[in-house]
């Protein structure tokens, strides 16, 4: 079982298993496979555990720092940085 880490300037935001997902990665490649051809270097978005930032009322801020884990695959961080001339919270 794999446990996905979140932290947000080293605050854990999500700590959930793999397994506890509503749809598991096999049956997510196993569908999409049906559909389109999947080559290697392909990405499959499966979605997110709990502990998003609409639940929390917390966003990502200009400088904010983010690490995501995922037990036997490794980790990544990104700095999130505002866009120039953009407003915090502006979607478009």
């Amino acid at each position: 079982m794999s446990q996905l880490r979140l932290l947000v300037n080293g605050e854990v935001m999500q700590d959930e298993l793999a397994d506890d997902m509503i749809l598991d990665v096999p049956r997510l490649i196993e569908y999409l496979s049906s559909r389109v051809e999947l080559r290697p270097g392909d990405v499959i978005a499966t979605g997110t555990p709990a502990g998003t930032g609409a639940e929390r009322g917390r966003f990502l801020r200009d400088g904010d720092v983010i690490r995501a884990e995922i037990d036997g695959l490794g980790c990544q961080t990104n700095r999130v940085a505002l866009v120039p001339g953009s407003a915090p919270g502006d979607r478009s």
